[in-house]
């Protein structure tokens, strides 16, 4: 009886964070009932897409800082990600800030590369 009531217990923890909504919730308890897992071991969190853009166009930027378009891209990109990644349902947030980062360094190599510094 223990584990399902530490599932309970793990779903009512992510109801109260905000994690689940109220329908999730009762979806959940139920499988949890039926003998099955419900919580997921990252809590419920998921990838935010725009992040990872960010953090591939950074990292794409880089070597390609010649192409000005990408860092500044990459940058704009990381900037929209961190205002809509929220930490208790995303799990990338830090790709969004990295993304962001690169972002300004290929945008500073793209100003290096053609003697505007």
């Amino acid at each position: 009886m223990a584990p399902i009531a530490d599932e309970l217990r793990k779903l009512a923890e992510l109801r109260e964070a905000g994690s689940l909504t109220a329908d999730e919730y009762l979806e959940a308890k139920a499988l949890v009932l039926a003998g099955r897992p419900a919580a997921p071991a990252d809590g419920g969190r998921t990838n935010y897409g725009p992040a990872t853009a960010a953090f591939i166009l950074g990292l794409v930027g880089l070597p390609f800082a010649w192409i000005g378009v990408i860092p500044i891209a990459a940058f704009i990109t990381g900037l929209c990600a961190l205002g809509g990644c929220d930490e208790k349902k995303h799990k990338n947030g830090w790709m969004a800030m990295a993304g962001g980062i690169l972002g300004i360094l290929g945008f500073l190599a793209m100003l290096s590369a053609y003697k505007y510094i």
